[in-house]
């Protein structure tokens, strides 16, 4: 275990390895690393340099990401996109990646999803 003292504040703020601090308090890396996230160390990046900025602002900037991936993705999605039409051409595509690639961009959807219906119709005939 490692006490929040100033010590051990020094060597991290200071830049000490990793590797150093740990072999100092006899302890593994990952307990250094776990002392620091509990104590509420500042950030280091790979080399051992503390990130200088605000942990406020990080989170900001992630959950601002969260949520424009979020309503890209929430976008309006209708209920009765498959219809037996667009099925009855699912099929008679062979289920080639060219052709479901070609009514994917047609109906407007990843060829993902266009895919996995194909999948579920083929099984089933």
């Amino acid at each position: 275990m490692i006490p929040d003292d100033s010590r051990f504040r020094e060597f991290w703020t200071g830049g000490i390895p990793v590797a150093k601090i740990a072999s100092e308090y006899g302890v593994s890396r990952h307990t250094v690393y776990s002392a620091a996230r509990r104590y509420g160390m500042p950030l280091r990046d790979a080399k051992g340099r503390v990130i200088r900025h605000r942990r406020a602002a990080l989170v900001a900037a992630v959950q601002t990401c969260r949520d424009h991936r979020a309503d890209r993705v929430a976008g309006p999605r209708p209920t009765d996109f498959w219809t037996p039409d667009r099925d009855a051409r699912l099929l008679a595509s062979g289920g080639g990646y060219a052709a479901i690639s070609a009514l994917a961009v047609e109906w407007g959807v990843a060829s993902t999803k266009v895919m996995a219906r194909w999948h579920l119709l083929r099984a089933v005939v």
